[in-house]
């Protein structure tokens, strides 16, 4: 019997002085692509991950209003064109916004204005391999440009049809 009082006090520490469990932490919201976050307007076009020297975890998302879509003739050519906006963390706070734009027919994506353009690749991962020069890991947004290609197509078919070329 005298053997037992140390463990019942030391199970009844532990009890007492551990943090809450992690079982009852609010989870990280999952979304699919072109899922409609509940409550809002918000349309998921990518997901947001930390650098892959971090673990490359769930860290947001990327998103826009379908409302934000738009397509627009920029250097003689007809192009998608939407702000995008990053959700950050499990509460999805608003981080910031950038202008995104698509080129179907060229298999182009870009952000900014002026844009600046790179290819669409399939099966790319988000990020590029770590620039030495600029300490960065560069973004590779072809996922999201195909998403929201996706969505111009079967969604959105007014827009789909002002473009000049089809997928």
């Amino acid at each position: 019997m005298k053997k037992m009082i140390p463990l019942v006090l030391a199970a009844f520490a532990l009890i007492v002085c551990t943090p809450p469990s992690t079982a009852l932490a609010k989870p990280f919201p999952i979304y699919d692509y072109l899922q409609k976050i509940e409550n809002t307007d918000w349309i998921v076009a990518e997901t947001l991950r930390w650098t892959p020297e971090s673990g490359a975890n769930l860290k947001g998302y990327y998103v826009f209003r379908d409302a934000d879509v738009r397509v627009v003739t920029v250097g003689g050519r007809r192009i998608i064109q939407l702000p995008v906006h990053i959700l950050r963390g499990k509460n999805l706070k608003h981080f910031s916004t950038f202008l995104f734009s698509v080129d179907p027919k060229n298999q182009l994506w870009g952000i900014g204005n002026p844009i600046k353009w790179e290819q669409i690749e399939d099966f790319a991962p988000q990020h590029k391999p770590f620039d030495p020069v600029t300490q960065k890991w560069a973004v590779n947004l072809s996922g999201m440009a195909q998403m929201v290609m996706q969505h111009v197509k079967f969604d959105r078919p007014d827009l789909y049809q002002q473009l000049d070329v089809t997928w």
